[in-house]
């Protein structure tokens, strides 16, 4: 099966398009399940500031903290990465039942720092690249850890780079892919 992995730099409209795609799949018959990111802001003298990661789990959909500036003691429900505190339970917890229960379909992830501060998520990523009948639709960062960059070395994944330029029609583009070349 080929998988697609989405990069660009930060702000370029990654999630945007990703969701975009997952709208277009919901007119449809295809199998699909996975999670997006989004940022939590908070309003500070009229701007708003980047104050933590939500994730969102598409079906059946839930939400959690993924990461927050808030201190809390590092341990096997939290990790420190930067700034933030990551929420490693709160992420496994909506995230892993969903990974190892997908057999057939698209699955919709993102493999990013955070995310990969899940020692057992990071343990399912090669696992659901290899799973037969699945195609993997992946949010990953322009330059990874070593998994992410194996990933895009892999002769079955595709990567594409987001840009001002190409973003509005990727959407229908990678949509198609999934739609026509299952």
């Amino acid at each position: 099966m080929q998988h697609i992995l989405v990069t660009g730099v930060p702000g370029i409209g990654k999630t945007t398009l990703i969701r975009r795609i997952v709208e277009n799949l919901r007119t449809t018959k295809l199998t699909f399940n996975g999670f997006l990111t989004e940022d939590i802001r908070v309003s500070e003298d009229e701007r708003f500031e980047k104050a933590g990661v939500g994730v969102i789990r598409i079906r059946p959909e839930g939400r959690t903290i993924l990461a927050h500036k808030m201190h809390h003691p590092v341990g096997p429900r939290y990790a420190r990465l930067g700034s933030y505190t990551i929420y490693v339970k709160n992420f496994e917890d909506l995230t892993l039942p969903m990974l190892h229960s997908f057999q057939q379909g698209i699955l919709i992830i993102e493999i990013g720092r955070m995310q990969l501060c899940s020692r057992k998520f990071e343990e399912a990523i090669p696992l659901l690249f290899n799973r037969q009948n699945v195609q993997v639709l992946a949010i990953v960062p322009n330059q990874g850890p070593e998994m992410v960059e194996k990933l895009k070395r892999n002769n079955n994944t595709k990567v594409i780079n987001v840009t001002l330029e190409n973003r509005d029609v990727l959407s229908r583009e990678i949509f198609n892919f999934f739609l026509y070349k299952k």
